[in-house]
């Protein structure tokens, strides 16, 4: 039987980077388009979980909806899109 490498987790320190580095390319791309495109292994990320559980999702969902007033969609080959939701009246 073989033996598995390790599972390799980011630092602290990588998460934070790659939070921040999502939520400016979702910043920079609603400055002229409704849709942001991420990858859907490091968007849990953006909630600073290391891994992509129902709650890192929840989370991820939470936190689009609050500070991006955006929805994620899944659109497969490894992508997601954040997008814009309507200004609500």
């Amino acid at each position: 039987m073989a033996t598995r490498a390790p599972r390799t987790e980011m630092s602290d320190e990588e998460l934070d980077i790659h939070k921040n580095a999502i939520s400016s390319s979702i910043k920079k791309d609603f400055l002229k388009k409704d849709v942001s495109y991420q990858n859907a292994n490091e968007i849990q990320c953006l909630a600073l979980y290391k891994r992509n559980t129902e709650d890192a999702r929840r989370e991820v969902r939470r936190i689009l909806k609050d500070e991006f007033n955006a929805s994620i969609v899944s659109v497969g080959e490894n992508q997601v899109a954040i997008v814009k939701r309507p200004p609500e009246s």
